[in-house]
C-alpha cells in the first residue's frame, strides 16, 4: 500500500532513508544527511514549506517536497519536487505524489502557478510535467570538465595579463583573516550575479542574515576553494567550488560571476583557471557547473573543455 505521510524532522531514521532514496537517484549529489538536517533547522520559520515521507508497504521509498517560492516577485508561487528511489519508479508513485501534493498546496494556500525542475535524463518526471500540462520556462545545461585532460599552459598569457592589470587572486579563507568586511562584499556580489543571471522571473534580495546562515555557515561551505578576483579593497569576482561529500573525485561549481565594471576582461575565465588548479592539485578528477542555456559563462566552459551533460529544466504551470 502507498502511503504519504508527514517527515519526521527529529527522526534519524527518517533522515537516513528519505537520504538514501536521494542518492540512488540521484548518485552525484553532494548533500550528505547534516547538510539536510542544517538547512532544514535554520530555514526561516516565516516560508511555507514542508516535506511528506513516501511509503510504499511500510517501506520509506522516496519523499516530496513543497514550498512558496520567495526567491523572485512571483506573487502565490509554488516549488514542487520529489524523489522516487529507482527500484520503485516507473510504478505511477511519482504521478500519485504530485498529485497528492497538488492537493495539499490547493486546500492550504491560494496557489496562481506551480513551478517543478527535472532533468533530460530523467524520462519519468519529463512525462508527468508534459501529462499535466506544463511549458518549459528555463533550461540549463550541465557541463563536466575531466580534470586531466585539461590543457593549463594555454591560459597563462590571460593569468599574466590580469596580474600586470593589478588584479589579484586569492581565496576566501584567506580574506576571513584579512577583511573584517568579507561576508557583505561576498553577499553584495551575490545579488549582483542573482540579477544578472538569466531567468524567467525577477529575483528578490535575500536578507544578509538569512545568506549567512543558508551559505556562509552551511556545512559544505569550503572557503579554500572559494576564489576571489580583488582590485586593491574590490572584490571584482568570485567563483566557488563545493565538495561533493558522497563522490570524493567531484568537485560541483555553484556562482562563477564578475562585477559588472570588470566584465569582458577575461576574469571569469581567470576564476576557473585557480578553481580548476586547485582541483588537479587535490586529485580531483572531475568539476561539473550549470549554466542557463543563454548565459555567456556556458561559452566561457565550453572553451575551458568542459563536456555538455543532461540540462536541468524547469517547467511551469499557471493555476489563476
Amino acid at each position: 500500500m502507498l502511503n504519504f505521510r508527514q517527515f519526521d524532522y527529529e527522526s534519524d531514521s527518517d533522515y537516513e532513508n528519505v537520504v538514501a532514496c536521494h542518492l540512488a537517484a540521484w548518485p552525484d549529489s553532494g548533500n550528505r544527511i547534516q547538510e539536510w538536517k542544517y538547512h532544514d533547522r535554520v530555514r526561516p520559520k516565516k516560508y511555507y514549506w514542508n516535506r511528506l515521507a513516501i511509503e510504499k508497504d511500510g517501506q520509506i521509498i522516496g519523499s516530496c517536497g513543497y514550498n512558496e517560492v520567495w526567491w523572485n516577485t512571483e506573487v502565490d508561487q509554488y516549488h514542487m519536487g520529489g524523489t522516487v528511489h529507482p527500484d520503485h519508479q516507473q510504478q505511477g508513485i511519482g504521478t500519485a505524489a504530485y498529485h497528492h501534493v497538488l492537493g495539499i498546496l490547493q486546500r492550504e494556500r491560494k496557489v496562481a502557478s506551480v513551478v517543478i525542475d527535472s532533468r533530460e535524463d530523467k524520462p519519468g518526471a519529463l512525462k508527468i510535467v508534459e501529462r499535466e500540462g506544463y511549458r518549459l520556462i528555463s533550461r540549463g545545461p550541465r557541463s563536466e570538465l575531466q580534470v586531466e585532460t585539461f590543457d593549463r599552459p594555454r591560459f597563462a598569457p590571460l593569468l599574466e595579463k590580469l596580474q600586470r592589470e593589478g588584479i589579484r587572486f586569492t581565496t576566501v579563507r584567506e580574506l576571513m583573516t584579512a577583511d573584517p568586511d568579507w561576508q557583505h562584499k561576498l553577499y553584495e556580489l551575490d545579488w549582483v550575479f542573482s540579477q544578472d543571471e538569466p531567468s524567467p522571473d525577477t529575483p528578490t534580495k535575500t536578507p544578509f542574515e538569512e545568506y549567512v546562515k543558508d551559505t556562509l555557515e552551511s556545512p559544505s561551505f569550503s572557503p579554500h576553494c572559494w576564489f576571489v578576483a580583488v582590485d586593491g579593497e574590490q572584490y571584482a569576482g568570485f567563483s566557488q567550488l563545493w565538495p561533493n561529500h558522497n563522490n570524493l573525485d567531484l568537485l560541483n561549481t555553484g556562482w562563477t560571476g564578475v562585477d559588472r565594471p570588470y566584465r569582458r576582461r577575461g576574469l571569469a575565465k581567470a576564476l576557473k583557471l585557480h578553481a580548476i588548479d586547485y582541483a588537479r592539485q587535490n586529485g580531483i578528477k572531475r568539476i561539473t557547473t550549470e549554466n542557463e542555456e543563454t548565459n555567456p559563462m556556458y561559452d566561457i566552459n565550453m572553451q575551458l573543455g568542459f563536456k555538455p551533460q543532461p540540462a536541468w529544466m524547469t517547467f511551469r504551470k499557471d493555476f489563476a
